[in-house]
């Protein structure tokens, strides 16, 4: 099914389902698994027009180690992280990948062509997308970068190191979301499992909610980039930072389906389960569209498809005896009734489309009406036939008869087979297959096995029994003229089948053993697709060997079909290409197999055409068309390979092969060599990562587990941080309401719900007592610990003061504040969140969570956000969890030797030396004893001074100074620097600057900005309006004349030759480069491009001053910064454009000490400029150098410009030089012992491009995972740092050696020269 499709209708129906990941407002998981095809794509191309030049291979590998680590950060997975990468699929897949590539190919080319005959430019080379497939050199090349990747952040990044890693790669045979399903089931059925693990899954096939669901693990969340609807904005952030991501939650999902199935608590005649609604959900989820077999035809997602499988479920399951989906086995007999069902409903389609047919398409209204057809279609029957008139008399015999049953032929219409099901269901009686002896096939109708104990059930039983006869007794029969009608309906009908199956599959309806060939093989790929989702592939040479499916009413010609699957193999990974491949990626197969694809001789070239057919089937969007492509002899093509294998050299059977998964962890004691994947620009490790082949736990003797794990934690009592509705009183139903998520009213039902007023009996001012002062959850069912801070209602407002509460008349602006703020959030719940709770007595005002804060003396004590207060309903609070969330539990200080212990990394916060690195080597009456890493001359002023001098010469104007600068109307300037929209026909063209975004708050960077009396714009705004004007006079004096005119067309603008002068207007707006300027929100501090090359420039010319590295004695706890400590520690930072600041996290993207300056300040991020280039640094949206820029949070890094959390030390006060706080004074003290500085080797100091000049030695550098002790680094040093400058590999500092000649700085020219600048001048890549 469509995913963009998909996810509105589910949006818009559970509003409620989808939260936005911000900060830590969403729950801890166990396990992330990562769909790696999803991440393969996003990172090598883009989905356009195939017009953009490729990426260099050695950026799209780091793109995706970046993507790897945003999601991992996103998440932080707590026991595994599991990334799978698609191998062979079986072939049912196969068709799907087929036309996929086949179409991918054929639109590169068809836009080459295009671009060409409209003399447009085209890249010689482009990205073949489809080497993403299992057995290409370039997967091959990805595999050896994501082992590379895995072992330098398994050893270098805290996160990583106590967790296991598993990677399946190209080479293992699977889809890789159903290696990972296959994961799951294999672990809950093993007896250790924790029914309560957290699951956290990646990926953007809509697919996977379906496999969520069918975990039955209730705390599983689906992650995914938001999904947006209309055109992607041309001037959206590439960074990855501004990326919106949402989780999907299933424990929601799942309440939410309870809810549109709760009416069938009291219709099923069977035990009501939840667990296996949701199993026959994801059957019926099949006949709207799934990777393996086509869509039943009508049926179509955004139309309203699920809403009417529902519908029909509702309907029919309560005289169906049982579920459809037996633990992945379907019940025929069950299907058979929805099949049944929407037979009648494709009857409908028909006659809609008759109707349209016979208004030659004129028709205004859409062909046919899914939701009109689910709210009048009921079970009352209008009319009926002599046949189901004598059929009704039959089973009213039979009622007062003495016999157990009445059977009926098997071979009765459809028609009357509904009839008499929904008769039987009204009458409780049961209705079945069966097959006698003989082989006949009959359907018997037999009275429930029902047992009344109470002669008054009995009774009541009797009179509706009695009432349902007298109502059939009233129902009328066809006259002659409406069966006559009927008749030529049904006929019309048979033919209406009868085109489709001529013109789509080339045989006739009349063709029974076809049709039936047809049918059959449906089902079996209904059972096979359901077999592969609950227990794993069970044939891998079985597929659908149709592009189309059967007809509805024709499936059920099928349901008596055999299955019987025979495992087989899975292709090869060559096989695979060249099954899934056209001739125009022929380049990514091996040579020996290209002639196969290409040479008219071939004995498979059929399978190989250039042109071919596509068919929308009833499909709007032109990428939904059927591609109509031969299917794959597999015989044949096995024959073809095998004749050309002798040719295939051994690095090509090698990638010809299978293996198995691996599994990487952390080993303390171990370290070991592993080179680097591309020595051009990574440098080699020393890895303390050990990596051995995977295999999933023994199913001997278990069984897969379908359904909930005895002792799992559901709904309020689930764990923490997972959303529920039932943390309050409710009740839900599903209503029109016009629900409001993606900017439009719904014109589909939602599933509404009621929150009760648990407290109605209460008074506004006793609630407000109760709550005033307290902490409670809000953002309910997303609940967050918040303090109430006061309360108002209509005339009051409660206060907390110290022990007490304050009650106070409200102030003549509260007064009329109230009503506003009331019918906002009501509006808000009702309309976005699909939430009533009535009318509001009473707000909260509450201060949320912030997190937990580290004592001087080491303890850990909540805060709450004092800039942020908010307006709650008193109705939306929960007072009590069930679990208490771990992230923000306080705690008593532990010892300082358990907080502390040898090895430990941290960052030194005494006034000199203030965020120098460190390692704790011991501990001594509750003192520490520490390696301190100092820097002497160390200046961190440099960038405010560079950054005041830039902004001084940088000056604004109002806008109206502007206007009358250039000697233009005020209003043609606001409409100029903004997006400046002309009709032209039906489009609109924007001969706009974009300088400027009232709606969305943002200004360009550079080039304008807002304050409190309108917008202003700098030197270059003017400078280049006044270009504008110079290079098109005509267009500015219509324009000057037009200036207060609005709905311009392009005729107004250019009167003469309008199509020319519009697109020059175009090509230059285009050559400026507007496009590519930097907007940011107005509440931004940023500077732009030209500032930030002066700071890198500056940067690269900083020496690192020779480090004395000095072991301090009596170091309070707190004089020291671990890691760990930086959230509850650095929060309440500030800072100001241009400050120096140091990495504190020994986790993410960037490496731990290293320096940078702050070029951007947000709510709670920065945009830092690092002096060194990093593995994940980007070029904050073409701002910096590549590899220099990201976007942190502000506890991840220390002002070291603005020290905010300085310590004086006795060492301080006797100091008798007068330095800044964060210079060293060249004297001693006597806590401070100095070893030999010729022969240590110095721990990180600020990192200096200079340095990485001479490359010829690469010394193992200082490490702050670990310090030996200095006797044995003496030896080390002598002859590593004898040549002088050295650089690091591990991007934790560079080293310069006593004596070493400074290198030539590294330039921005330099940097800017071409792509291989990563590794010329600089060497290698940092990475963390």
């Amino acid at each position: 099914m469509g995913i963009p499709k998909f996810f509105r209708w589910m949006s818009e129906r559970y509003p409620l389902c989808s939260q936005l990941i911000e900060n830590d407002r969403i729950p801890e998981f166990d396990n992330l698994y990562l769909d790696m095809n999803g991440i393969l794509h996003n990172c090598t191309h883009k989905n356009d027009d195939h017009s953009s030049p490729p990426l260099p291979e050695e950026e799209m590998y780091i793109a995706i180690f970046n993507y790897i680590e945003h999601l991992f950060e996103k998440i932080k997975p707590k026991k595994l992280l599991y990334m799978a990468v698609d191998g062979c699929a079986p072939r049912a897949k196969m068709n799907q990948q087929r036309s996929r590539r086949f179409r991918t190919a054929k639109d590169a080319h068809d836009a080459r062509l295009k671009a060409e005959r409209n003399g447009e430019d085209f890249p010689e080379e482009q990205f073949d997308s489809n080497c993403i497939t299992p057995g290409t050199t370039f997967m091959e090349r990805v595999s050896r970068q994501l082992y590379y990747f895995i072992h330098k952040k398994v050893t270098n990044d805290s996160q990583w190191q106590n967790i296991e890693v598993i990677f399946s790669g190209h080479d293992c045979p699977g889809e890789g979301e159903h290696k990972i399903m296959e994961y799951i089931r294999t672990q809950k059925a093993q007896p250790s499992y924790n029914p309560n693990t957290r699951h956290c899954l990646y990926g953007l096939d809509a697919d996977l909610i379906m496999l969520g669901l069918l975990s039955h693990d209730p705390h599983f969340c689906l992650l995914r980039e938001e999904v947006t609807f209309g055109p992607a904005s041309r001037n959206r952030s590439k960074e990855l930072a501004h990326q919106k991501f949402y989780l999907l939650h299933l424990s929601l999902l799942r309440e939410y389906l309870e809810f549109e199935f709760q009416e069938c608590r009291s219709t099923f005649t069977f035990k009501y389960d939840l667990e296996k609604i949701l199993d026959d959900f994801i059957l019926l989820a099949f006949f709207v569209g799934n990777d393996f077999l086509p869509h039943l035809p009508g049926l179509h997602i955004n139309e309203g498809a699920l809403a009417l499988m529902f519908s029909i479920y509702k309907k029919v399951m309560p005289s169906a005896g049982g579920y459809i989906n037996e633990k992945g086995v379907i019940n025929m007999a069950r299907l058979e009734l929805i099949l049944l069902e929407l037979e009648n409903f494709e009857k409908e389609i028909f006659k809609a489309e008759v109707s349209e047919t016979k208004n030659n398409g004129n028709s205004d209204k859409p062909s046919f009406d899914f939701l009109k057809y689910i709210t009048e279609s009921t079970n009352d029957i209008k009319a009926m036939t002599g046949e189901q008139k004598n059929y009704f008399l039959q089973i009213k015999k039979f009622l007062s008869s003495r016999e157990p049953f009445i059977d009926f032929s098997a071979n009765i219409s459809s028609v009357d087979q509904r009839f008499l099901r929904r008769l039987c269901n009204d009458l409780h009686l049961s209705f079945s297959k069966i097959i006698k002896v003989d082989g006949t096939h009959l359907l018997r109708i037999t009275f429930r096995d029902l047992e009344f104990n109470d002669e008054d059930e009995d009774e009541i039983e009797q009179d509706e029994i009695e009432r349902v006869l007298q109502k059939y007794d009233n129902i009328p029969l066809l006259n002659e003229e409406q069966a006559l009608k009927e008749k030529n309906v049904e006929k019309d009908f048979i033919q209406w089948k009868d085109d489709y199956y001529r013109s789509k599959v080339g045989f006739s309806y009349y063709d029974e053993e076809a049709l039936k060939a047809m049918a059959e093989r449906y089902v079996e790929g209904l059972q096979w697709v359901l077999f592969y989702y609950y227990r794993g592939c069970q044939s891998w040479g079985w597929y659908y060997n149709y592009h189309f499916a059967p007809k509805i009413s024709d499936v059920l010609k099928g349901l008596d079909v055999k299955i019987d699957f025979k495992m087989g193999t899975p292709f090869r990974p060559f096989e695979q290409l060249m099954a899934v491949l056209p001739a125009r990626s022929q380049a990514l197969v091996p040579p020996c197999f290209r002639d196969l694809m290409v040479n008219s001789e071939s004995p498979i070239i059929d399978f190989y055409p250039e042109n071919f057919a596509l068919d929308q089937n009833g499909k709007t969007a032109s990428w939904e068309a059927v591609v109509i492509i031969p299917f794959i002899d597999e015989t044949r093509l096995i024959d073809a390979l095998a004749s050309k294998d002798k040719f295939l050299t051994e690095e090509e059977r090698k990638r010809n092969s299978f293996n198995a998964p691996t599994v990487f962890s952390l080993a303390e004691d171990y370290t070991s060599f592993y080179p680097s994947s591309l020595p051009s620009l990574f440098p080699d490790l020393v890895t303390r990562c050990i990596q051995k082949p995977y295999s999933l736990p023994s199913m001997e003797g278990k069984e897969y587990l379908v359904g909930l794990c005895p002792g799992v934690f559901l709904g309020a009592f689930g764990m923490v941080g997972f959303p529920s509705f039932h943390t309050l009183k409710h009740k839900a139903e599903l209503v029109y309401h016009g629900i409001n998520v993606f900017g439009n009213e719904s014109r589909n039902p939602s599933v509404i719900v009621n929150v009760e007023d648990v407290k109605s009996a209460l008074t506004s001012e006793q609630i407000a007592m109760q709550y005033v002062g307290k902490r409670i959850f809000v953002d309910w069912p997303y609940l967050r610990e918040a303090y109430v801070e006061s309360a108002m209602d209509e005339s009051y407002m409660y206060l907390a003061s110290n022990s007490t509460i304050e009650k106070r008349d409200l102030a003549e602006i509260e007064k009329s504040q109230w009503g506003r703020k009331c019918s906002h959030k009501i509006r808000e719940y009702s309309k976005r969140f699909g939430v009533l709770f009535g009318d509001i007595s009473l707000l909260l005002q509450v201060r949320p969570i912030k997190g937990l804060e580290y004592t001087r003396e080491g303890a850990l004590v909540k805060i709450f956000n004092e800039s942020v207060l908010e307006d709650y309903p008193a109705q939306l609070v929960v007072e009590k969890i069930a679990i208490d969330d771990p992230r923000f539990t306080e705690r008593e200080a532990p010892p300082v030797e358990v907080e502390y212990p040898p090895g430990t990394k941290a960052f030194h916060l005494g006034e000199y030396n203030y965020g120098r690195p460190a390692q704790i080597t011991g501990c001594k009456d509750n003192k520490l004893i520490i390696w301190l890493s100092t820097a002497p001359g160390l200046d961190a002023q440099w960038g405010r001074v560079l950054v005041n001098d830039s902004k001084s010469k940088e000056k604004y104007y109002p806008s109206y100074i502007v206007a009358k600068l250039l000697n233009i109307h005020p209003l043609l300037l606001s409409k100029i620097t903004s997006s400046f929209l002309i009709s032209n026909g039906t489009k609109r063209e924007n001969i706009g600057l974009n300088l400027k975004f009232d709606a969305r708050n943002q200004k360009v960077l550079g080039f304008s900005r807002k304050s409190t009396k309108g917008w202003e714009f700098s030197n270059k705004t003017v400078a280049l309006v006044k270009e504008y004007i110079n290079t098109f006079p005509q267009l500015f004096n219509i324009l000057t004349t037009h200036a207060t005119k609005d709905n311009l067309t392009v005729k107004d603008c250019f009167p003469k030759d309008d199509t020319q002068q519009l697109a020059a207007v175009k090509h230059w707006i285009k050559e400026k480069g507007i496009n590519s300027l930097t907007r940011v929100s107005l509440d931004e501090d940023a500077l732009d491009s030209d500032i930030i090359k002066l700071i890198e420039e500056k940067a690269s010319t900083i020496d690192s001053t020779y480090q004395v590295p000095k072991k301090v004695f009596g170091v309070p706890r707190y004089a020291l910064l671990k890691p760990s400590q930086t959230r509850g520690i650095l929060h309440s930072q500030e800072f100001a454009l241009g400050d120096r600041v140091v990495y504190v996290q020994d986790s993410g993207k960037v490496p731990i000490a290293a320096y940078g300056t702050v070029v951007g300040i947000m709510l709670h991020h920065l945009d830092v400029v690092f002096d060194l280039p990093f593995m994940s640094g980007t070029t904050l949206d073409g701002r910096c150098s590549p590899y220099h820029g990201m976007q942190v949070e502000v506890s991840m890094v220390l002002n070291v410009t603005n020290p905010q959390f300085v310590v004086n030390t006795r060492a301080g006060k006797n100091r008798k030089t007068n330095v800044s706080a964060n210079n060293v004074s060249q004297g001693t003290d006597s806590r401070l012992v100095t070893k030999p500085t010729s022969t240590f080797p110095s721990p990180p100091s600020p990192p200096s491009s200079s340095v990485w000049n001479k490359r010829e030695h690469h010394p193992k550098p200082f490490s702050l995972h670990q310090v030996p002790p200095p006797e044995s680094l003496i030896h080390k040093s002598k002859s590593k740092f004898s040549k002088g400058n050295h650089h690091s590999t591990n991007g934790t500092q560079s080293i310069r050696g006593r004596g070493g000649k400074r290198g030539k700085p590294l330039r921005s020219k330099e940097l800017n020269r071409k792509h291989d600048h990563i590794v010329q001048p600089m060497g290698k890549l940092q990475i963390n």
